[in-house]
């Protein structure tokens, strides 16, 4: 990075000065320990200043500081806003809910219930007030849906929005390939960027993508489309860029491949764990690493479904978790 590119508060005199010394700020950073750097405080001399200044704001904007794990880690547990998705055994599972500035994915076969508890997520999100975006590829967001999701929670508590005011908060978008996916949401990083500090008056809280794999999959492999990976990796950057920038909660879905079910005659003890090792999550190891949380879903007997934890920083993997699967939402089941 050119030294001169950088919007530093000097005179451009000085920045030029600066300039011819040190062209880059990789430069300058290998030469911190340069004579001509300042390093006693009672030289105040006003090149001694701009070394100063230039100092802070590649430490400000550049690089900043070096943290610990330890750090990070608590800054994700006490600081990160929790969505909570409107299941109760799922939030179990994700200790309070979706996270803000992180990308969740639902993974899981045909009628697992990843739509299912996108709807829920955006319903439980848009009754708090909070705005939804919802990107849908194959039109299975219904307001009839989430009219009976908003009905069954109104009957749990009262809701602090009206079923109009719910629906009014969910912006529901249809893309059918790839290249739509990525339009809509470019055009809502530009709204968020340019609205940034003004608190944009639908500013979403979150943002669901339901289902990236259906998008995505028809471009991979077989030489139709010698570009397709280079588009799933900028899906994946583009949503976690949103996630980390605009500190939104991030919630895509992803359809499974290999085999079927791995039996679920009965509910295992404990906590249960249904798993099954034949199937894994489409779209290839380049997608793997994407997504900061994955939880897999699998059906289980009637309407009961497991949701297993497969990726996440904060907690340890593979603990399951049951619910049950009805118009109205998902339900905690009692592990028995």
């Amino acid at each position: 990075m050119r030294l001169d590119s950088l919007n530093l508060p000097l005179e451009t005199a000085e920045v030029e000065e600066l300039a011819r010394h040190y062209p880059s700020v990789e430069h300058f950073c290998s030469r911190l320990d340069d004579p001509a750097f300042p390093t006693d405080d009672k030289q105040q001399t006003r090149k001694q200043q701009a070394l100063g200044v230039l100092h802070q704001h590649i430490l400000t904007h550049v690089a900043p500081p070096v943290q610990s794990g330890l750090s990070l880690f608590a800054h994700l547990r006490d600081d990160v806003r929790l969505l909570p998705t409107g299941c109760t055994s799922l939030d179990g599972l994700l200790r309070g809910g979706l996270r803000e500035g992180t990308m969740t994915e639902l993974v899981g076969e045909s009628a697992s219930g990843k739509t299912q508890l996108c709807i829920m997520a955006a319903v439980a999100t848009a009754m708090r007030g909070e705005h939804v975006v919802y990107l849908d590829t194959s039109a299975s967001f219904t307001a009839r849906r989430a009219a009976a999701m908003y009905d069954h929670a109104a009957r749990q508590e009262a809701a602090p929005e009206s079923l109009g005011d719910t629906l009014a908060h969910i912006t529901v978008q249809r893309v059918h390939n790839i290249h739509a996916l990525l339009s809509a949401l470019d055009t809502w990083a530009a709204y968020l960027q340019a609205e940034q500090g003004n608190q944009p008056p639908k500013r979403p809280s979150l943002l669901v993508v339901d289902s990236a794999s259906a998008l995505v999959s028809p471009i991979l492999g077989g030489g139709q489309h010698s570009q397709g990976h280079a588009l799933m990796i900028c899906l994946a950057r583009f949503l976690k860029h949103m996630a980390a920038y605009h500190r939104l909660a991030v919630l895509s879905t992803n359809h499974v491949v290999g085999g079927g079910g791995a039996g679920w005659g009965s509910k295992p003890e404990g906590s249960g764990s249904a798993r099954s090792s034949e199937t894994r999550p489409a779209l290839g190891e380049s997608w793997r690493s994407q997504p900061h949380v994955r939880v897999q879903l699998a059906c289980g007997e009637g309407a009961a479904r497991s949701a297993t934890l497969k990726a996440s920083a904060l907690s340890a993997c593979e603990h399951s978790v049951w619910f049950e699967l009805c118009e109205a939402g998902g339900v905690a089941l009692e592990p028995g």
